[in-house]
């Protein structure tokens, strides 16, 4: 799950209102989010990489205040990150011509974006004439610079969504830290980032010569992180032998055999195998996977329980 998650829950036909509270602890003593609302759903933000939050709410209205729900339970995603920097040499921008000047960057990395980050360096006497795009493997173009009325020089900045909107600096280099591009790279997540993108710059006034220094695109990708989340969120059980050599025995005697699903995961978080329990006692045999390590993820109801399991 993403850093910003939506949470829903049931309307209750008398609640007026409904008070959320989510944790990293199942005792709820750590708590991160509290939050009163007359929706069925809440978004939260400022979550942390590969964390597992605990949740729960409750409903109320003039006359009493209801019991909590049953816990439920999340991983948050691991973003993990590649960058790749342009190699060649430094770049003429011709001065006042819409002809500019184009850059190539190939990307190797075979994987769907959850973010992007541009870093432009430019040596100009005038950054305020630059237009700045930015077209991915896909052919979707964005415009990260319009040409402004920055009369300073120089550019060595960061574009990124999550920067600050872009001010001229009085300062040398006149564009630093980190930026809003002139449009959210949001038009490419979920695409694909392999292949070649091209930055486009275009001097758009006259008298002044600039030159692009170098240039790099950072992409990441979002990546489910199996995570031991709290084990009193399932009644107890017992996995055996684990390294294994083929089969795994499980033992749940006080589970709800109904709500019972098991799952057998990658180190990707991805499932490959799925069962369910007929009796409290099953063996799953595993001789069909390579040796390596997995994740067994046992699930009752909403809840959930992973452990590390090694096929030998």
């Amino acid at each position: 799950m993403r850093l910003n998650p939506t949470l829903s829950w049931d309307l209750q036909s008398n609640a007026k209102s409904y008070e959320l509270q989510v944790a990293t602890d199942i005792g709820f003593s750590n708590l991160i989010a509290t939050a009163n609302t007359t929706n069925s759903n809440y978004t939260l933000s400022g979550l942390t990489e590969a964390t597992a939050y605990y949740w729960r709410v409750k409903p109320i209205n003039s006359c009493a205040t209801g019991a909590y729900s049953s816990i439920n339970v999340f991983a948050t995603y691991q973003q993990t990150c590649a960058t790749t920097s342009y190699s060649g040499l430094a770049l003429a921008i011709p001065d006042n011509n819409a002809i500019g000047v184009s850059s190539t960057i190939s990307v190797a990395e075979n994987t769907i974006m959850s973010a992007v980050k541009i870093g432009i360096n430019v040596s100009h006497p005038f950054i305020g004439d630059l237009k700045i795009t930015l077209t991915s493997p896909s052919g979707k173009t964005i415009q990260l610079l319009n040409a402004s009325n920055c009369a300073t020089q120089d550019m060595n900045a960061i574009f990124t969504d999550a920067g600050t909107i872009l001010v001229c600096n009085n300062s040398v280099p006149g564009y630093s830290g980190n930026l809003k591009p002139a449009e959210a790279f949001t038009a490419y997540i979920g695409d694909n980032a392999q292949g070649d993108w091209k930055l486009f710059l275009e001097d758009q006034g006259p008298g002044d010569i600039g030159t692009l220094v170098g240039w790099n695109i950072e992409v990441c990708n979002d990546v489910s992180v199996p995570l031991a989340v709290d084990k009193q969120v399932l009644n107890p059980f017992l996995i055996w032998p684990n390294p294994t050599n083929g089969v795994l025995n499980i033992s749940l005697p006080n589970a709800d055999l109904n709500l019972i699903r098991i799952q057998i995961m990658d180190v990707l978080g991805r499932k490959i195998e799925q069962f369910n329990l007929n009796a409290p006692n099953k063996s799953i045999n595993l001789n069909n996977l390579q040796n390596g390590i997995y994740y067994l993820k046992i699930i009752e109801g909403t809840h959930f329980y992973i452990k590390k399991i090694i096929k030998n």
